[in-house]
């Protein structure tokens, strides 16, 4: 197997585990100014949810939001132990939930009562970006290929 390919199939874990850190990291970072206060991703879709009461899917998304920083430790752990299928398909979903998310609060505007801060969002697209560049090789090359002697 070409050289090239076999670090690629090393490094693939490693930079999913490391998006995973990043875009947790980014939802604990500020997402949301009212006033003098700024708040996180868990305290805004919190304060959100109370205020709005969303229905459907982002209704749905805000009850869920919690459990982020839960599915992107248990992908953590499954692509730690070897189980490179399943942390991929884990760490994609929660790639996709976060930085779905954090995309649609950088694109939202800013109004007289809230305004969002770029900081949280942006750092979680960050590692959502690394995790879904990742994930695949993840599951392509999920077995170490065998090297002929």
């Amino acid at each position: 197997m070409d050289d090239r390919l076999s670090r690629l199939f090393r490094l693939a874990p490693a930079v999913a585990v490391a998006g995973l850190i990043v875009l947790v990291i980014g939802t604990f970072l500020p997402w949301l100014q009212s006033g003098d206060s700024q708040r996180n991703s868990y305290q805004a879709s919190g304060t959100l949810r109370r205020i709005l009461d969303p229905p459907g899917l982002l209704g749905a998304l805000f009850a869920v939001w919690p459990l982020l920083a839960a599915a992107a430790a248990g992908g953590i752990a499954l692509l730690l132990l070897g189980f490179r299928r399943s942390g991929a398909f884990v760490a994609t979903v929660a790639a996709l939930v976060g930085g779905g998310t954090a995309f649609e609060a950088v694109r939202s505007a800013s109004n007289t009562y809230a305004s969002v801060i770029v900081s949280g969002p942006s750092t979680t697209l960050v590692g959502s970006a690394l995790v879904l560049a990742s994930a695949p090789i993840c599951v392509v090359f999920a077995h170490p290929p065998h090297r002929s002697t």
